[in-house]
């Protein structure tokens, strides 16, 4: 057997992190792997009353590789809580101890110990195929949480953003025409317009993937394309705009 592994507990959070995916990596060949979860002002005779008593139920193991595994990680346990002064972290202790060489018939039994960035409140104990990290896995689980909404046009998208992770939770589509849109819109259906080959039509017959000519406002040059849209809508009212030279007017 190697020596009692201590691990240091660092105050730095991503250590942590670190120490706690190196800890869910290691497994064990039945449930030989023990975990004990230590709050800071637990009772040590308890304790080690209650390891003793586990020591005794596992002779009841049939596998004797397991039967040996989970007595000696159980004593390695007994013999840390000797050895420390028991005056433990604010926060508590954590104590892990098992065999977890990956080659079977040569043991590799260790001890880690590592120090909850918050405090616990229970005394736990478990003997599992692998170490119970599920209440530390908690205590490194991102608290801030925001919502993230981005909107274009007629769509957008909803997401909640969970420390460097986001996930996106709905995405919405409005058929509501929007108020501000390309040229060509919100006239009289007997508008007329210029389709690209130079026809003149009412714009009641420009559908989808018509090819129409315009007059671009920024450069006041000729532009052609094609029509990516059609939708109609109800008004009440409506303006006419007359030009005086040349006489022109629309209806909007």
């Amino acid at each position: 057997m190697k020596d009692i592994l201590m691990e240091s507990a660092e105050a730095d959070f991503s250590a942590f992190k670190k120490k706690l995916k190196k800890m869910a990596e290691y497994k064990g060949r039945g449930t030989e792997l023990i975990s004990l979860y230590l709050p800071p002002d637990v009772d040590r005779s308890s304790v080690m009353n209650q390891l003793g008593e586990e020591v005794g139920q596992s002779s009841n193991i049939k596998s004797q590789i397991t039967r040996k595994n989970v007595q000696g990680a159980l004593r390695k346990v007994l013999q840390f809580l000797k050895q420390i002064d028991f005056r433990l972290p604010e926060t508590g202790l954590v104590v892990f101890s098992g065999n977890i060489s990956e080659q079977e018939g040569k043991p590799d039994l260790r001890l880690f110990t590592l120090k909850p960035p918050q405090k616990l409140k229970p005394k736990m104990y478990w003997c599992d195929s692998s170490f119970h990290l599920a209440p530390l896995e908690e205590m490194v689980k991102p608290t801030d949480v925001y919502a993230i909404l981005t909107i274009d046009k007629r769509e957008s998208t909803m997401a909640l953003l969970v420390g460097k992770k986001y996930e996106i939770i709905g995405k919405f589509t409005s058929n509501v025409a929007g108020k501000i849109k390309a040229g060509g819109q919100c006239v009289a259906e007997d508008a007329l317009v210029f389709r690209e080959d130079g026809i003149v039509d009412e714009i009641q017959n420009i559908g989808l993937e018509s090819r129409v000519s315009s007059i671009r406002k920024d450069e006041l040059k000729e532009a052609k394309g094609k029509c990516v849209e059609v939708f109609s809508k109800n008004a009440k009212t409506a303006l006419k705009i007359q030009t005086k030279e040349p006489l022109q007017e629309i209806e909007v």
